[in-house]
């Protein structure tokens, strides 16, 4: 057993000789840019950090934590706000912070997290991605209450958890203030400031220059009119890199030879051809796909050979 535990991000698993415990590195970490639910997390944390409110809260018999529930659309940088957070309270109020990766570790973590409080007084800290993943087991769900607000819950704690499917939390826990304080929506971010904030920060791990500074700008703008997510931006980033033309780019290019897609001939059951129809045409102008070209050409194994720098200059 672990005699004192020092700050930082630990992970607890169950074996067959007992549970083992280490350190972990943060993953990717963004300055989480600033907006309304930000400042609303950020004044928050700094309310719940005064002695002073923690002191009358314990005299009146309450434990005194704070959990938050983050979430939103895939990619919007949840689980980097919640690691950014982690990290500066673990810098600056040193804190223990507890990974718990679902059922598989939930239980041992939570049971180090109690050991460290009897020995120890400093924050605790669980952190929980996809959050959702814990509450499909019915027969667990009372165990997880009382994680969050009852007698397995601890005191001077937060719980910080994300998922990107907030219909799949049970009312009885997303609604309950003592076990979710706050349920914060992170968005896309649709200010043209900060995308171009957050691709600057990513292009300034590099001494290359991916983009020109008009680049940035033109780009930033087209990106946050439709609202971009954090994975979204990595992605364009990502594609302009490897010279590919199937981002989120208003005209993306044709990257194969003539058409992108073609039908072959109408030779097959009428529902299969209307439901294929339907596919392909789906696809046309969707967001994040290159443009569908549908021709009733028979298909041949020439027409997939990729377009050569010559044809692509021409496009």
């Amino acid at each position: 057993m672990v005699e004192t535990f020092l700050p930082g991000l630990y992970t607890v698993e169950q074996h067959d000789k007992g549970p083992s415990i280490w350190l972990e590195e943060f993953g990717e970490i963004h300055t989480p840019f600033s907006n309304q639910k930000y400042t609303i997390f950020m004044d928050s944390l700094t309310k719940f950090l005064q002695q002073e409110n923690r002191d009358i809260c314990n005299e009146l018999g309450f434990n005194y934590k704070l959990n938050t529930l983050f979430y939103g659309k895939q990619g919007t940088g949840k689980t980097s706000v919640m690691n950014y957070a982690a990290k500066h309270l673990i810098e600056k109020h040193g804190a223990l912070v507890f990974m718990i990766h679902g059922w598989s570790n939930l239980h041992v973590t939570v049971e180090m997290a109690r050991a460290a409080r009897k020995i120890q007084d400093n924050l605790i800290i669980y952190m929980i991605d996809e959050f959702d993943q814990l509450v499909r087991d019915k027969k667990e769900e009372a165990y997880l209450k009382s994680f969050l607000d009852g007698v397995l819950s601890i005191n001077n704690s937060l719980v910080f958890a994300t998922t990107n499917y907030l219909d799949h939390i049970p009312n009885t826990i997303k609604e309950r203030p003592s076990r979710f304080r706050l349920l914060l929506e992170i968005e896309a971010i649709d200010s043209p400031e900060i995308v171009k904030r957050t691709i600057k920060t990513i292009l300034d791990k590099t001494k290359k220059e991916i983009f020109t500074a008009a680049e940035i700008d033109a780009m930033s703008a087209s990106l946050a009119s439709k609202g971009v997510t954090i994975d979204e931006i990595k992605n364009y980033i990502t594609d302009k890199i490897m010279n590919l033309s199937i981002g989120i780019t208003a005209e993306p290019k044709i990257g194969f030879v003539k058409e992108d897609y073609r039908l072959p001939d109408k030779k097959q059951e009428p529902e299969f051809d209307s439901a294929l129809e339907k596919f392909i045409g789906s696809l046309v102008n969707a967001p994040g796909t290159a443009k569908v070209y549908v021709s009733e050409i028979p298909l041949n194994d020439s027409d997939f050979a990729f377009a050569d720098e010559e044809e692509e200059e021409g496009d």
